[in-house]
Formats: C-alpha cells, structure tokens, sequence
C-alpha cells in the first residue's frame, strides 16, 4: 500500500485521513486469519461462520479484530481516539469498506462498478474515491506474486513462519 501511495500524483488526491485509513486497512485487513478460508468457514459451520451468517466471514471477523486491538487497554492502542466523531465514524467506515473489499467473491462486482466509471473517473466524487481506496487494497492485498521470486518467497516464509 505505501508504494502505492507513493506512486506520482497519488498524495495529492488523497487526504492524510483517509491515507491513514488505506494503511489502517492494509495492515490489518487479515489480522487474526486462522489459515482457512471463507468457504471452508461456511462449509464446516465454524463459530466465525455462525457469527457472520456464511457472509465475507473472515472479512468481517478481520474488521471486528482490528477495531477490538484498537478498543483494548482503554483505548491506549487506539490511533483514531484523539479523531472527531464526524472524522473517526470516516476513517472507520474507510477501514471497514477495504478490508471488506478484500473478499475475493466481491471481485467482479467491484471490476463492474470500476468499469462503470472508468470513462467518468474523478477524484472529488467521493464514491469514485471509495472505489478507488478498495482498488488499491485489493491490489496491494493480491500483489505479492508479482514482485521479483527472490522477494515473494522471503514474504511467503515470513507468513507462513
């Protein structure tokens, strides 16, 4: 994500909240991932399935996580406390929306609604922008097999290690 963002014009179309929410997302957008997927969730009935009702499972439990991290010790994690309602409900909500854009069964239908504004594309239309913010996180959340193999493979390890 941060290559992303530092890529030519791109902080200047951007306010420094929601560059802190892209972030935000993509940092924690598999926090506490079990290793499984949303269909093996969904097929075998898990808790997080049950709790999610069989939609975006892991998705919405990597959203809850991140928010549960930022809520506990009293707040003292919470990089967003110090935001105005307005701000924070923003920020959240941005969170929220990339993190859940990450769901590979969302694909085609965020391609469609990229499709149908590609012609028309602005960066002052907030849903445009929105559109944008779920673009560059499924980007940077699919990225990793087009770097160079030497790099891919270390960042495989790491994870999987």
């Amino acid at each position: 994500m941060y290559v992303f963002l530092n890529h030519e014009n791109m902080m200047d179309n951007i306010d420094c909240m929601h560059v802190l929410a892209l972030l935000v997302a993509a940092l924690c957008h598999d926090v506490g991932h079990p290793g499984t997927s949303n269909n093996f969730q969904i097929v075998t009935s898990s808790p997080l399935a049950l709790l999610y009702n069989d939609t975006s499972v892991l998705e919405n439990f990597h959203c809850a996580e991140t928010f549960r991290i930022l809520a506990s010790d009293n707040g003292k994690n919470n990089l967003l406390s110090s935001l105005k309602k307005e701000d924070y409900r923003d920020i959240r909500s941005a969170i929220i929306r990339g993190i859940m854009a990450t769901d590979l069964s969302k694909h085609m239908e965020i391609l469609s609604r990229i499709n149908q504004v590609a012609d028309s594309f602005s960066w002052t239309e907030p849903s445009h922008l929105q559109l944008s913010f779920e673009l560059l996180i499924k980007c940077a959340d699919v990225s990793n097999p087009t770097r160079p193999v030497a790099v891919a493979k270390y960042w495989t390890d790491m994870v999987i290690h």
